[in-house]
């Protein structure tokens, strides 16, 4: 049992979020399969694509399927539009002024309940892995132990990125009524600057280095290189770095578009 009474709060709506999503474990299911299903066409493909090479910039088959078989188990624990719906369902519904008046912070709800779907998302990726170990085992790699907890550290802070990325997008809802397209755009954009659809190496010389100064490359391709041994220790080290960087960098422009945006919102009557 909780000991800090403030924390008790949130570890309810924790619970309440995780039951409110197995209420419909058909659609959990449904979703979870349609989604293997796609991995699995893209690794076909990728097979398709080396079958008379050996390797391509400096990638070959084992490394390429295990490398999208990665960041495919990532997006499952990362990306996630939730925080985005929930802030613009509740300026444009109602549900934050009754919120508002209660005993908790509103940003930090929303965190609990866009979490509490990602621990949901572990469960469909349990189901992930073991397909992908079963049908492509011969050629998935596995990781040094070194660099499989620095995965773990990558992949927490990615997740994190892409709360607060996110976080920002739901906030425009202050002054648009909607933000559905903008979030389709944007997730769009995550799958190729992030490196979940192919390797950031993969593209023209002239694009890559714009890359180093998106928060995108910390969401897929660093944790799937730093699976993949591609980086030294200080070369992994440094990265993470990087990635505490952005958090801080979004966190602080979350605070700032949330105190502007709660001006606007109580300037209207709300």
């Amino acid at each position: 049992m909780l000991q800090y009474p403030h924390m008790r709060k949130y570890f309810q709506i924790f619970k309440v979020t995780i039951q409110e999503f197995l209420t419909y474990p058909n659609k959990f299911f449904t979703v979870t399969f349609m989604n293997a299903a796609t991995a699995f066409v893209f690794i076909i493909i990728w097979k398709a694509i080396y079958q008379d090479k050996t390797s391509l910039l400096g990638y070959t088959i084992s490394s390429i399927v295990t490398y999208y078989s990665v960041t495919y188990m990532i997006g499952y624990l990362t990306i996630s539009g939730s925080a985005a719906k929930l802030i613009s369902e509740g300026v444009h519904q109602g549900q934050l002024s009754a919120l508002l008046i209660k005993p908790i912070s509103y940003p930090f709800f929303i965190f609990t309940q866009s979490y509490a779907e990602k621990i949901i998302k572990c469960l469909g990726l349990i189901i992930l892995v073991f397909l992908l170990s079963f049908f492509f085992n011969s050629i998935f790699l596995m990781p040094p132990l070194i660099n499989f907890g620095l995965f773990f550290i990558s992949v927490v802070f990615a997740s994190l990125i892409n709360f607060f990325i996110y976080a920002l997008v739901g906030c425009l809802a202050f002054w648009v009524v909607k933000i559905g397209g903008l979030r389709s755009i944007l997730g769009r954009l995550f799958d190729i600057m992030s490196g979940k659809i192919f390797p950031l190496d993969f593209l023209p010389a002239s694009v890559l280095p714009f890359t180093y100064f998106l928060p995108f490359r910390s969401m897929h391709y660093l944790p799937a290189v730093i699976y993949l041994n591609r980086l030294t220790l200080p070369q992994s080290l440094s990265q993470i770095g990087v990635q505490i960087l952005w958090i801080i960098i979004l966190c602080f422009l979350y605070l700032i578009l949330w105190k502007k945006g709660m001006v606007k919102y109580d300037s209207v009557g709300n």
